[in-house]
């Protein structure tokens, strides 16, 4: 249903929780307002425009529903809800209009705050968070969500108080979500729109990324899956677009093929023999970055070859398609750092010296954690070293730089508070894996409780 590609579902789950602090009419009203007639049939519309992929169009529906002077306050409220993840201008503008109507409301605050927050506004929205919680001061969302703000302004002992009345214990998978809405990519709807947009614009090697978005068509950091329908669109463009490159069509339906079918070794072998990619005395790496990557990662996954070998024969067309004049491949260079770092000790000297290309040519922050974290290993790296230093100030929320500053910090006797400080605004961004499975909050839970210790020292 495409209300559920569009409608923030998360947000209504505390519309219940807030319920007995606040107008509880308000709720029946917001439901009114979704299940209505008028916004089902938009809906309904608008799941038929995105079917053609018309997302402009399908945004201009729910617009035009019902005019903005016949909009009840829950309706505007609503439409706001409704583009957050489409459009955030759109999302911004209807909320801002909700809180002009209803100013005390504590869900309309809430939104707002998070509008803004997602904007990188966090002074801005500080006090909307606050008018949420003093409606309901024990909802989690908004006091762990007021916590990274407070971070980010310097309120550091009102962030750990906000941190500590969110109540990870008992809220951790919630926690994940809520950060998830405010740093989390845009919609993969609207991801699609813009690619579509680059390429009828002329840009056709977007393509590539346009059926990589398929493959893994993702609602979120923990859940992705194949979209079929999605890919079925995409091969049909590049059949249009690709009539006269009938090697790079052959590279993408290949491409989508091992996303759709888990193909066994043999009949990936048989295919990639048959395009000449890869296996073979004179195979050749697929042109697309996407496709050269997929295949060799399966190829390696399904023992057909090792990195050993692959290194050997595509070591030099790597170098040239992403370190040399006009090499623009940065996916390319992931590959030959990931072939490096498989050849052990021996290329520990190439890997710095495409770990630092990669930092320079294309201001990587893989590139630059990679080099540093093997200098930090070797005892080559203190809190004061320039390349540290540099990375700090070109990737200031880079998850693995940001923690190697505490782990430094902390070796060399030093202050933790600036450390742990960036450490939590880079966690609050991306969120590590910190059990070594999936994206959680349980690092973030760990930082401030270092931070909570660290400013007691201070008083």
């Amino acid at each position: 249903m495409i209300i559920q590609a569009y409608f923030k579902l998360s947000v209504l789950a505390v519309l219940v929780v807030l319920t007995v602090q606040t107008r509880a009419a308000f709720i029946d009203e917001v439901r009114e307002a979704t299940s209505s007639e008028v916004f089902q049939a938009a809906a309904k519309q608008a799941e038929a425009l995105l079917e053609q992929d018309k997302l402009d169009e399908a945004n201009l529906v729910y617009i035009h529903a019902i005019p903005d002077d016949k909009q009840t306050p829950a309706q505007v409220f609503v439409l706001g809800n409704t583009f957050f993840s489409m459009d955030a201008e759109l999302a911004l503008k209807y909320h801002r209009r909700a809180l002009n109507l209803m100013p005390d409301e504590p869900h309309v605050n809430l939104e707002l705050a998070m509008d803004l927050h997602r904007m990188g506004k966090p002074q801005e929205a500080i006090p909307h968070y606050e008018k949420c919680i003093a409606a309901s001061e024990t909802n989690y969302l908004p006091h762990v969500l007021l916590a990274d703000c407070l971070i980010r302004t310097g309120k550091l002992k009102e962030a750990v108080a906000q941190w500590k009345l969110a109540d990870h214990p008992h809220n951790h998978t919630g926690i994940d979500f809520a950060i998830h809405s405010i740093y989390g990519e845009d919609s993969p709807f609207k991801r699609r729109d813009n690619l579509l947009k680059a390429i009828q614009q002329g840009e056709v090697s977007k393509l590539d990324e346009l059926t990589a978005l398929s493959a893994s068509w993702d609602r979120d950091w923990w859940n992705s899956e194949t979209n079929g329908d999605m890919l079925k669109r995409d091969l049909a463009l590049a059949k249009k677009l690709l009539s006269a490159d009938p090697a790079r069509l052959a590279e993408l339906e290949l491409f989508a093929q091992t996303y759709e079918e888990e193909l066994e070794p043999k009949p990936l072998e048989k295919a990639l023999k048959t395009g000449k990619w890869i296996l073979g005395p004179d195979a050749t790496l697929p042109l697309s970055p996407y496709a050269a990557d997929r295949f060799v990662a399966l190829v390696i996954e399904q023992q057909l070859d090792d990195e050993a070998s692959l290194l050997k024969r595509f070591e030099k067309e790597l170098r040239k398609r992403s370190l040399e004049e006009g090499g623009k491949d940065v996916m390319a260079l992931n590959m030959l750092a990931h072939l490096l770092a498989g050849a052990g000790e021996e290329r520990a000297g190439d890997l710095a010296e495409v770990d630092r290309a990669g930092w320079d040519k294309y201001h990587d922050e893989r590139f630059a954690a990679s080099l540093l974290t093997r200098l930090l290993a070797t005892k080559k790296l203190k809190t004061d070293s320039p390349l540290y230093l540099q990375a700090v100030k070109e990737f200031p929320e880079d998850e693995p730089i940001a923690l190697m500053g505490v782990a430094m910090a902390k070796e060399e006797g030093k202050s933790l508070l600036e450390a742990l400080v960036a450490a939590i605004k880079a966690e609050f961004r991306h969120l590590s894996m910190s059990q070594g499975v999936i994206k959680d909050s349980y690092r973030l839970k760990a930082l401030f409780s270092m931070l909570e210790e660290e400013l007691k020292k201070q008083v």
